[in-house]
């Protein structure tokens, strides 16, 4: 992962993040799982700090923790006469 890469999903997470609220539904189910979680009523004040905090190395930790190359599919949907699948 790149810096660049690093910088837009911050920015994209941060910025979407009120975007989560345009209902009262999604308000009471995000204030469950803060609850569930422990992670205090002043969660959505800190959310971008905590995004802000999170380095590359932070990321490469948890996708050797999490993903495992192995064991991943590839679905390809199409025509395979014009694409070519063998």
């Amino acid at each position: 992962m790149s810096e660049q890469e690093l910088s837009d999903a911050k920015n994209y997470l941060t910025g979407s993040f009120p975007l989560r609220f345009d209902t009262n539904r999604k308000v009471a189910g995000f204030l469950g799982q803060v609850e569930l979680f422990g992670l205090g009523l002043d969660f959505p004040n800190r959310y971008g700090e905590l995004i802000g905090k999170v380095s590359r190395d932070d990321v490469l930790r948890v996708a050797k923790q999490f993903l495992q190359p192995e064991k991943l599919l590839t679905v390809i949907v199409g025509d395979q006469k014009k694409i070519a699948v063998k």
